[in-house]
């Protein structure tokens, strides 16, 4: 009996040994389908952030044209302003030198011919010079 209850003994060790070593695969392959279902999470969120980042991408290239679009309308405005600035100086000139003959010819204004002559200038302006013409006739 005594070889029987040692073949028992090593059968019931066998078995714990078994048992336990199927508790342990187990364990650790629960451990292992944790890591996998982490990883698919993640796997998820990258996915998730290369789509954002493509939206990211086009919206960056949306606003570079924007920005070209606007760098172009401030060029155009800014050449407007030299223009404008220039023909201003220009009429600045112009102002200057009307003044300047102006001012230099007032004298002649005063001399009584010139006076007798725009007298008559202005008489005959508030007097009609011309006709209009006679609508009846037709074309």
């Amino acid at each position: 009996m005594e070889l029987d209850q040692v073949l028992l003994l090593a059968a019931t060790v066998s078995g714990v040994v078994l048992l336990l070593s199927m508790l342990v695969v187990a364990v650790r392959t629960r451990r292992i389908e944790d890591r996998l279902l982490d990883l698919d999470v993640l796997q998820d969120s990258v996915q998730r952030v290369e789509g954002e980042l493509g939206e990211i991408g086009q919206f960056r290239d949306r606003m570079s044209a924007d920005l070209a679009r606007l760098r172009n309308q401030l060029e155009e405005r800014d050449e407007e302003i030299n223009r404008i600035a220039n023909d201003f100086r220009g009429l600045q000139e112009w102002k200057s030198k009307v003044s300047r003959i102006s001012y230099e010819a007032r004298h002649l204004f005063e001399l009584e011919p010139i006076r007798e002559l725009m007298d008559n200038l202005d008489s005959q302006s508030d007097t009609p010079t011309a006709k209009p013409p006679d609508e009846s006739n037709g074309p």
